[in-house]
């Protein structure tokens, strides 16, 4: 099933949870990880951040060990305002960067903030966090997987 068929899937209203069912799993696999290369509610020391990633080496599989994440998703849902300067939108912003510099985050390179109809890429140096793209729509979902692969793959 494409992504696009996933987002055309969820309910006009899809609340946070159906968001991070069916749409997360799916936007993960999109960006190149595999099954077992994400960890839903992955405790970063702050709290649980809805989706972990990174790519399985060798005999270290992530799903396994759930050491050294790479990649965090924060998903909320359709009824959450990801516009630039909106209140959810800088509620959600400060909540992914909570997690991104947890305690268990040190190796986390980048961040997403998604509700499925737009979102944005977070890059993460050190103790600065800074956008990577400005906050997308998501209507041709397959172009800001392209972007966002870009920008994580260099």
């Amino acid at each position: 099933m494409s992504l696009q068929t996933v987002i055309d899937s969820l309910p006009p209203n899809a609340q946070e949870p159906i968001v991070e069912q069916r749409f997360t799993p799916a936007f993960i696999q999109a960006l190149g990880f595999e099954l077992n290369e994400m960890v839903p509610q992955f405790d970063t020391g702050k709290g649980p951040v809805d989706h972990a990633a990174r790519a399985n080496t060798g005999d270290d599989v992530f799903i396994e060990t759930q050491t050294d994440p790479y990649l965090y998703v924060e998903v909320k849902g359709h009824n959450s305002v990801l516009a630039e300067g909106h209140r959810d939108y800088i509620n959600a912003l400060a909540q992914l960067k909570r997690y991104l510099l947890a305690p268990n985050s040190e190796s986390v390179q980048w961040g997403i903030l998604t509700n499925s109809l737009r979102a944005q890429l977070f890059r993460k140096h050190g103790r600065v966090i800074y956008p990577a793209t400005p906050c997308l729509d998501c209507s041709d979902i397959d172009k800001v997987v392209q972007v966002f692969k870009e920008r994580i793959e260099t």
